[in-house]
């Protein structure tokens, strides 16, 4: 349910986000409330949200996946990092004190790695449904269907090397960064949930803002994968034709939505996982 919310009311800042970063390859350079404003005012309020569809059926099976790998590779590297079994505890509630900034900066990583590349083709798609004028798709299985057809598996799997290395550093970064803060703000009086929304918050923001300029180099190569078609060259010819800067753009609205998906999405996993723990006690 978490991921579904996130997916429905964070997507305009998503298509915002691709909208900027497209703009500026293609020579304009317009800013957070103007494009949102021209969207509005061009497509209707209805056309913030073109890559709905695309973006639920990537994240809904994609958090359940991405969730249960984490909590498994991060599970198995601490009984291997201690050359015993894992240790037993209740399932959906394992004590993630035992864990090592390590164990979840490599959990994250992997497990996002993995969901990335085998959901890749629905991000491409989304994208795509994002952009202005350059795609013309009639629903989510026609562009796919169209992208392999025209372009093939290289086509369908566009911008797979940044989208890893954006996504793989951005789950470590953040897996890592929001059990630190939550074990700190865990020694306030502050509420679990209040607790879980804000360490989930702020480890968003921070990776996001990190991993920012691949995820332009990712953008453009879904969107223009003959021009951008290799990572460091795109690089280069991004901070040729736009500076520094460059890597930026659609930084606020990116910000906005990962951020605020962060905090939704994590305080319904640790409910979630406390319910399914709370269950398998009293089963037993």
């Amino acid at each position: 349910m978490g991921g579904l919310a996130s997916c429905v009311v964070f997507q305009p800042m998503d298509l915002i986000k691709t909208r900027l970063q497209q703009e500026s390859h293609l020579g304009k350079s317009k800013r957070f409330f103007k494009t949102t404003m021209g969207i509005i005012n061009e497509e209707g309020v209805r056309a913030l949200w073109r890559g709905t569809i695309p973006t639920i059926y990537r994240n809904i099976p994609g958090h359940g996946l991405y969730f249960t790998a984490m909590e498994e590779i991060r599970y198995l590297l601490h009984a291997l990092s201690r050359n015993s079994d894992p240790p037993a505890h209740a399932p959906g509630r394992p004590n993630k004190e035992i864990y090592a900034h390590w164990h979840n900066m490599a959990a994250g990583s992997l497990a996002r790695g993995f969901v990335g590349t085998v959901l890749l083709p629905f991000t491409v798609v989304k994208t795509r449904f994002e952009s202005r004028n350059m795609y013309n798709y009639k629903g989510v299985f026609n562009a796919l269907l169209s992208i392999a057809r025209n372009e093939g598996r290289k086509g369908l799997f566009s911008g797979l090397v940044p989208t890893l290395i954006r996504d793989m550093p951005y789950a470590g970064i953040q897996v890592t960064m929001y059990e630190n803060n939550r074990k700190i703000l865990k020694r306030t009086s502050l509420s679990e949930t209040t607790v879980n929304f804000s360490a989930s918050l702020f480890a968003g923001l921070m990776a996001t803002l990190i991993t920012q300029p691949v995820d332009v180099i990712k953008t453009r190569a879904q969107l223009d994968p003959v021009t951008y078609s290799r990572f460091f060259s795109s690089g280069l010819l991004i901070l040729k034709k736009e500076g520094i800067f460059g890597f930026f753009r659609g930084s606020l609205p990116r910000v906005m939505r990962k951020a605020c998906s962060s905090a939704v999405t994590w305080s319904m996993y640790e409910k979630i996982s406390l319910l399914i723990h709370k269950h398998t006690l009293k089963s037993h």
